[in-house]
């Protein structure tokens, strides 16, 4: 898809939060692990049409002691 700088055209993303829709704690959330793996084969949309994503978390309800640890 190419789309040149001056395209007012939108185009799809992803953007997944990770904690408590990924993973709760150390349990993963439902059918995560299958979407978040789809992701990465060829055969999905995702790569196939090279839609981009992204993983973001608020931090987990963690201080950053806690993280760092």
């Amino acid at each position: 898809m190419n789309v040149d700088s001056n395209s007012k055209q939108k185009l799809p993303a992803i953007v997944f939060d990770i904690d408590g829709v990924v993973h709760k704690g150390p349990e993963l959330v439902g059918d995560s692990p299958h979407v978040v793996t789809s992701l990465f084969n060829e055969g999905y949309g995702v790569q196939k049409n090279k839609i981009p994503f992204v993983f973001l978390t608020n931090g987990g309800m963690k201080t950053e002691d806690e993280k760092a640890k």
